[in-house]
Formats: C-alpha cells, structure tokens, sequence
C-alpha cells in the first residue's frame, strides 16, 4: 500500500503538484506557514522542531508535537528487546481505528468544505533509547519507532488509504495524508518498563475520556497493569490495599475509575489467565467478533467463576477458560446467540429461572473432554 501511495502522492498536477522525494518516514511533518507547505497540504497545528525536541529530551526526557505516523513501525512493540504486553492488534481494533478516519467525522469537522481536516485525539506515546536514535539530517526522519498505544488506529489509517487509493478518492488521500504528516506525538528518551506501560495505560485512559472507540479492554489493561508490578506479577503476595495504594501512587485510573476494592477483586481474577498466551489468543479471537466481554465486571465474572470450579492458574481453569471463550466465540458467529448484547450477567452466570452458560458449557467439558476427566478423576 505504501508503494501505491508514494506513485499517488507523486502525480503531477492532480494531487496538487507535490514534490516528493525519498520515502514516506522522510517527509517533514507540516507547519502552519503556507510557504514551507507544498501542493494543497495545509496544517493547524505547530510543526516537529528537530532542535527543540534534541534539547527537550537532554533537559526533561520528553517532548510533544505533531510528528509523522510514517515514522511509527507496525509491528509489535517490543522495549529493550521484550515484548509489551496487551499489544497484539485484532480485526476489532482496527474496524475501531478506522472510525477514526471516518467521512462522518471529517465532515463534522467544518461547516466549510475547504476547511476540513482529520482531528486526532491525544498524542501518540513512543520512546527512543538514546539520542543517538534522534536522526542527525531532518530529511531523514524516524524509522520504525514502538508505537506505545493507538496501533488500532494507525492500521486504520493505512486501511482507509488503500481503501481511497482503490476508489482513486484523490482528495480524501490528500487530506488522510496531511493529517498523518501532522500526528501528535510523546517522545521519551530513555524510559523504564514501567514507564512504557504507564503511558500505554494514560494513552487509553485519554482515549476513553474523549470517548474514543479504541480504549482498552479490561483484559489488556490488567495485562499492562500486571506489568507494572514486576516483584509480584500474579499480585500472588500482594494484599488489596497493596495493590490499590501502589496503583494510586502510580496515578493509574481504569476508564476514569480509582483501583479501587472492586476493580482489585477484578484483577485477581484475572491474573492467573491474562499472563497466559493461550488466553490471551483466545480473548483476542473473541474480541474480534464482539466487543461485549471487553468490561471489567463481566470479564471477572468469567475469571471468577472459572477460579471457584478449578481453582486459581491451574492447568484446568485455564483450559476451562479458553474453551468458554471459543464456545462463546462460535456461538455469536452462528447466531446460536443472536447478537452480543444477550451476553447478560444473567446469560453467563444465570438467575431467576435461567440456567448459567458458564455452568453448562463446564458440564459438557466434564463429560466429554478427556483432560477435565483426568483432572476430576485423578
């Protein structure tokens, strides 16, 4: 997609006669000056200042402004050679990410045509491991740096685009393109582990705030969050004050909430399941049909109910777990159940004359697969 954009892009005159040269990540972020712009790409927002950002980064380890989304890579990310957690994209996040881009929402943007644009919410966390990852010429820019949160909405971008490149929607691609020459950025030099994950967890909060669809799950946020706590990665040891106050001095907030009480019974639940890469393939299938198990209370329901039958991490409850979420999965795909919105607390755990799912979707494992025989039977 990239190589049909870049012969795009170089057309003359029909996208405005730009004069590109070089590769995507080597084109200067746009400033507001209509002279240093070219073509009919316009920006509204300060421009990427390579100085200033070497002499923010010495002085404070950080520095913000509208960057390039050419620069990020799009693959996993990973921080001083180790994966993050939470970061796998699905099919979910990405039809989320291109509502980013959508005609609706540019269209919102202004009553008048010719003063459109694509808004981004909030800045794009990344970081850099030194300043020597600063590139010495500005005409080089950025090569693959970790996108620490809005991977779902970048995939969005280079979605839309191959979808307006196809269509031949040449001033829809003109105005994608502007908006990815003009994308906030949070650059930190040198950050620890757990300051990647914070941001990671801050960047979805904000995307949550601003009611943007792409926030994280509960799931990945206990993922993230577990993280955080590297002496105790199960919070195995750690009492629920523990977690709460460590949480509070971090700053962490789940969709605005405090950790409090009921979100750390929530994340006990979760954790023997959320570090496993099982699981967490499982949760990301499901998630890619529906975004319904993606709450805090239904998602330690599932965890809860799976811990009281089997046990807490064992090798039956996390079996238990991962065929739950493939029957629920399948059910939704075949409409054995209509639609997500039927995936009640009633539905899953039962109530007033309905029986639970959860239960008989275990009873059918007791009796016919042969682990959960060997489990209860040993």
């Amino acid at each position: 997609m990239q190589g049909r954009l870049l012969q795009f892009l170089k057309e003359e005159p029909a996208v405005g006669g730009i004069k590109l040269q070089g590769t995507l990540e080597a084109q200067e972020p746009l400033q507001i000056d209509d002279k240093s712009n070219v073509g009919q790409l316009h920006s509204f927002k300060e421009h990427w200042r390579w100085e200033n950002c070497k002499m923010s980064l010495e002085r404070n380890g950080v520095y913000e402004a509208p960057g390039s989304l050419f620069w990020f890579s799009m693959r996993k990310p990973t921080w001083n050679g180790a994966e993050l957690p939470a970061t796998d994209l699905t099919y979910g996040q990405l039809a989320a990410g291109r509502q980013v881009w959508s005609d609706s929402k540019f269209f919102r943007s202004s009553e008048d045509p010719e003063k459109r644009h694509y808004f981004i919410q909030g800045s794009t966390p990344s970081a850099v491991s030194s300043l020597a990852d600063i590139p010495a010429e500005k005409a080089v820019g950025f090569v693959s740096l970790p996108c620490l949160g809005a991977r779902g909405m970048i995939a969005g971008w280079y979605s839309t685009v191959d979808d307006a490149l196809r269509d031949r929607e040449k001033r829809k691609i003109l105005k994608l393109y502007e908006a990815a020459l003009s994308m906030p950025m949070r650059l930190r030099l040198g950050p620890s582990r757990v300051q990647v994950s914070l941001d990671s967890i801050s960047y979805s909060e904000d995307l949550f705030a601003a009611k943007t669809v792409v926030s994280d799950s509960f799931f990945d946020f206990a993922q993230k969050l577990i993280d955080v706590f590297p002496l105790e990665p199960a919070f195995g040891g750690l009492t629920g004050k523990m977690v709460k106050d460590h949480a509070d001095k971090l700053g962490v907030r789940f969709h605005g909430n405090k950790i409090g009480d009921t979100i750390v019974r929530a994340l006990q639940n979760l954790a023997p399941f959320v570090q496993n890469a099982q699981v967490q393939e499982a949760f990301k299938a499901f998630e890619d049909v529906s975004l319904a198990l993606n709450d805090q209370t239904k998602n330690s329901m599932i965890m809860h109910c799976t811990t009281k039958m089997f046990g807490r991490g064992n090798a039956a409850g996390v079996a238990a777990c991962i065929q739950l979420l493939k029957a629920l999965r399948l059910s939704l795909l075949y409409k054995d159940i209509a639609k997500d919105s039927h995936l009640t607390k009633e539905f899953l755990i039962g109530g007033r004359n309905k029986a639970p799912f959860i239960f008989n979707i275990f009873i059918s494992f007791f009796i016919f697969d042969s682990g959960f025989s060997d489990f209860l039977f040993f």
